[in-house]
């Protein structure tokens, strides 16, 4: 049976499939407009929950990954409660806010009240990030995947039908909420079957878990505040086909990304219930997701516009928005890394001042940049602090003693890039860079910068080994005589 980490990507992958798919719809439909439309509406709710959460999802994560590490099923469920119990009530407050405001006619950052009526249901349904987060420590991401296969079939089967049917953005907006509620729904229901069902709080959980999380909640907050106000920003004063640009751009650029921070996120819980081998870990996820994921960015980065027209001509303007948000994707994998690894040991000013360092930049530039240059401009300054906090990582990775072999990364990424600025100075066809950039990953094997034993390492952290044994068994023999 497929378990652990395959489950993950495979679930990354129908999230990013079906959005895709479902936004290629839509745009072809009503345009950019009504993208963007829906982006500011749950920019706002992200934005009211990402505040208000405290880092509870976060923070939760790693006493959810001890208990289960040292079978402690009392301290599982009390972890479990006190945070979902904390978070219930925070959340629906803020719903209740968003709600009666759109009720009584108000109108924020040019959002009427029916938007900001969607805004609450969204923050509502947040809720289901704790029992994502007792997914993700009991490493269950088989279930996640069929929660990513519902919610992704809802989405698509309700919003487009309503689309179809001359709802416009009302429909596009319930389409999008679907996920989120089949999230809600499925993982309560898995959660009430693996925690002791008698809701318990405590208040010395509640300290730790706040305590755990603040030290992520501070710059995700900055981010936040940066990231989607500002597009909230551009909404109101710029237009919704501004917005709209930006975020199918940003959409794209994140699938590329998502398996890779993904597994990063993933190795948190398995970090956090190692004693010994941490820092050896962390560094062959690091290269393994370095070496997974740069070919195709680069792909990308080469062929924006192609990329882009997939979903209607109007995109392409966003071609530089895109490119310059990818080269963001080292910074962040190492960030995310070692970011992970520090939390894991429990050094959480070390991982606060990692996030300060990247987050206030993209702050601090965001408004004159956005003012300036529009969507381009939230990508620039994006861009800035991812680099910013790879400085502070480093640092940080050097305090704690994690040593990065610079010489096998710098081969991970010479490759690709090498092989990237070529396509783009002979001018070839999308079609032909596919194939050249895939054989980027024969490469690996060939010089062995990817060895047998940190596929088999990574496969034994990610639960892989009967995936991993199935496929060698079956082309093990055509790899082995193209590798050498």
């Amino acid at each position: 049976m497929l378990r652990g980490g395959v489950w993950l990507y495979a679930s990354s992958m129908i999230n990013n499939l079906t959005g895709y798919f479902y936004w290629l719809i839509i745009s072809s439909i009503t345009g950019p407009e009504t993208i963007g439309i829906v982006s500011a509406i749950a920019g706002l709710s992200i934005l009211v929950t990402g505040i208000l959460s405290l880092g509870t999802n976060m923070g939760v994560q790693r006493f959810l990954g001890k208990a289960i590490g040292k079978n402690r099923r009392d301290e599982l469920s009390t972890y479990f409660w006190s945070s979902l119990i904390l978070t219930t009530i925070v959340f629906g407050i803020a719903s209740s806010v968003l709600l009666v405001l759109g009720l009584y006619g108000c109108s924020i950052i040019n959002l009427s009240p029916s938007m900001l009526i969607f805004s609450a249901v969204l923050t509502l349904a947040a809720i289901n990030l704790i029992p994502i987060s007792l997914l993700q420590s009991l490493l269950r991401t088989d279930l996640m995947f069929i929660m990513s296969l519902i919610g992704g079939t809802l989405r698509i089967a309700t919003g487009l039908t309503l689309v179809f049917m001359g709802w416009g953005w009302i429909g596009a907006a319930i389409g999008y909420l679907c996920p989120a509620l089949v999230n809600l729904i499925v993982g309560m229901l898995f959660s009430l079957k693996n925690v002791i069902p008698k809701p318990t709080i405590s208040l010395s959980a509640i300290q730790d878990i706040l305590k755990a999380g603040v030290a992520r909640w501070l710059p995700t907050t900055i981010t936040l505040i940066g990231y989607r106000l500002g597009v909230l920003m551009v909404f109101a004063y710029i237009g919704a086909t501004e917005t709209g640009l930006y975020y199918i751009a940003s959409a794209i650029a994140g699938a590329i990304t998502m398996v890779s921070m993904s597994t990063i996120a993933l190795l948190l819980p398995f970090l956090s219930s190692l004693q010994n081998g941490r820092k050896r870990a962390c560094f062959r996820v690091l290269k393994l997701c370095l070496a997974l994921i740069l070919p195709p960015s680069v792909f990308v980065i080469v062929y924006p516009q192609f990329i882009l027209s997939l979903l209607g001509s109007e995109y392409v303007v966003a071609s530089p928005i895109l490119f310059t948000l990818l080269l963001a994707i080292v910074p962040d994998i190492v960030v995310g890394a070692v970011g992970n690894l520090v939390y894991a040991y429990g050094y959480y000013i070390l991982v606060l001042l990692i996030g300060l360092a990247a987050n206030i930049p993209r702050v601090v530039l965001y408004y004159p940049l956005v003012m300036k240059y529009g969507g381009w401009g939230t990508a620039l300054s994006s861009v800035t602090g991812s680099f910013i906090g790879l400085i502070i990582a480093l640092v940080v990775a050097r305090r704690i003693g994690f040593k990065l072999e610079w010489r096998l990364l710098g081969k991970i990424l010479i490759l690709p890039i090498t092989t990237g600025t070529l396509l783009w100075l002979l001018r070839l066809d999308w079609w032909i860079g596919i194939f050249i950039l895939l054989a980027n990953y024969l490469l690996y094997l060939k010089l062995r910068i990817l060895t047998k034993s940190d596929i088999i390492e990574i496969a034994s952290v990610l639960k892989l080994e009967p995936l991993l044994k199935s496929v060698y068994d079956k082309y093990g023999g055509i790899v082995d005589k193209l590798v050498g």
